[in-house]
């Protein structure tokens, strides 16, 4: 019995910390996303800001980083 606990509590473990990593990845990109948002309509100088080369450089930049505590 407790072999069973421990290979169920060892399977938890591993499927959860796979889950935080994929959170990580998805905070990022609605994080971004809400920040674009939030500049294209309020920033002051929003019209002359080209926002598809300014989005598309900061996503390049971003996938290098693999979760929050990259250096």
């Amino acid at each position: 019995m407790k072999k069973i606990l421990l290979l169920v509590f060892v399977l938890s473990a591993s499927l959860n910390l796979r889950a935080q990593k994929k959170t990580s990845q998805d905070s990022i990109a609605i994080f971004y996303k809400e920040v674009f948002s939030a500049l294209k309509k309020k920033y002051l100088h929003k019209g002359s800001v080209d926002w598809s080369a300014v989005e598309a450089e900061t996503n390049k930049k971003l996938t290098s980083y693999g979760n929050f505590n990259h250096h």
